[in-house]
């Protein structure tokens, strides 16, 4: 396929794309995962004050960082945890 397609950049054996990282085996068989990728996601932090206040309107701010957050992990889900879809959805 090198020969006939200019490729921008060109990895084997193992790498990482797009927060996923590759690793093909011995056996040409490939292993995913994206555990780097999921130990980089920050959480959530909910102030004392705000979590005495569950049932106050939820914050501009704060739907953000739930929608990044969100966001992240469905990711993950679509590519190599879909242990996490039902809780993602």
């Amino acid at each position: 396929m090198q020969k006939v397609y200019d490729f921008v950049a060109y990895y084997e054996k193992e790498f990482g794309f797009c927060g996923v990282h590759y690793k093909q085996w011995e056996d040409y068989s490939i292993a995913m995962d994206q555990v780097g990728y999921l130990q980089k996601i920050e959480p959530i932090e909910v102030p004392r004050s705000r979590r005495s206040e569950p049932e106050s309107e939820v914050s501009e701010p704060e739907r953000q960082q739930l929608r990044r957050l969100c966001g992240s992990l469905q990711y993950a889900a679509a590519h190599t945890r879909p242990d996490l879809a039902a809780k993602t959805g």
